[in-house]
């Protein structure tokens, strides 16, 4: 008995327990219209504006459907969706409207090659014209680049660019004009050129000694002594008949220069002589 007055206990208390949680469901589903109703109302108080008539609470486009990341609808706060943005172009006159896609300088034309070394290039190219209206921009100076990297600016008309210290053999030089604000102008055709090879030095002579121009000439035959013979010359023997002369002396200071006698040819001044010569030799 004690059991199955437990039993119905439990049930009435479960009974009771879905009752009351039946009722608090409907009673949160029925005020949930009441406060999305009295939000809108609530903020067209606070703004001071009445939603239209036809225009449905909360629809996009008011300022109630609108939802903000940094709160809820204040006073000086835009109510533009996120990504929308505001252009005053329509504000501006007509002669500025537009400028700022139109100003832009032309390409730079007629970019040649005047000089190219191993070292450096130099190139020329045409002037670029300025626009005709006031607010068209102006040529400053000119930009050149090697490869897309900048080598130098001019205001001229005419550029030396030193080539880079790499192995590249096939260069593009690219020249644009820049404008008074800083603004660079069309890009140009490119102009493609090679890099000549580095000269060969030539090796540098051997220091030799050069001959005298004395010691170059060559010896005449006349001048040119012959081989002197070391053998002792032997004077030949003479034919049969012939006497061999003497050598002959040569006469000095303190010899007299006797000459000799002559043979008489006939008697008496013959004896007279012969006899002379021997009185001489006996005395």
């Amino acid at each position: 008995m004690r059991e199955t007055r437990f039993r119905r206990l439990l049930v009435i208390v479960l009974c009771a327990s879905g009752f009351v949680a039946l009722w608090v469901v409907a009673d949160r589903s029925l005020s949930t219209p009441d406060a999305a109703n009295s939000a809108p109302s609530e903020a067209s108080s606070r703004s001071g504006r009445q939603p239209a008539s036809g225009e449905a609470p909360g629809a996009p486009g008011t300022d109630a459907g609108t939802t903000h990341p940094g709160g809820p609808v204040g006073h000086g706060r835009s109510t533009e969706p996120i990504g929308r943005t505001t252009t005053t172009d329509h504000l501006r006159s007509p002669a500025t409207r537009g400028s700022t896609a139109s100003a832009v300088l032309p390409a730079v034309d007629g970019l040649r090659v005047i000089d190219n070394n191993h070292d450096s290039i130099t190139v020329r190219w045409n002037a670029v014209a300025n626009g005709g209206d006031p607010g068209s921009p102006r040529v400053a100076y000119y930009q050149a680049t090697l490869n897309g990297i900048p080598s130098g600016e001019t205001a001229g008309r005419q550029l030396t660019i030193n080539w880079f210290n790499d192995e590249m053999t096939t260069h593009f030089i690219r020249v644009r004009a820049v404008d008074t604000a800083g603004h660079r102008g069309r890009p140009g055709d490119p102009l493609i050129v090679e890099r000549p090879d580095e000269p060969t030095t030539p090796a540098s002579p051997t220091a030799t000694s050069r001959p005298s121009p004395e010691s170059s000439r060559s010896p005449s035959p006349a001048s040119t002594p012959g081989p002197i013979s070391t053998t002792p010359t032997t004077n030949p023997a003479p034919p049969p008949g012939l006497v061999r002369p003497g050598p002959t002396p040569n006469p000095t200071a303190d010899q007299p220069v006797t000459s000799a006698p002559t043979t008489p040819s006939s008697g008496p001044a013959a004896g007279s002589t012969t006899d002379a010569t021997s009185d001489t030799g006996g005395g």
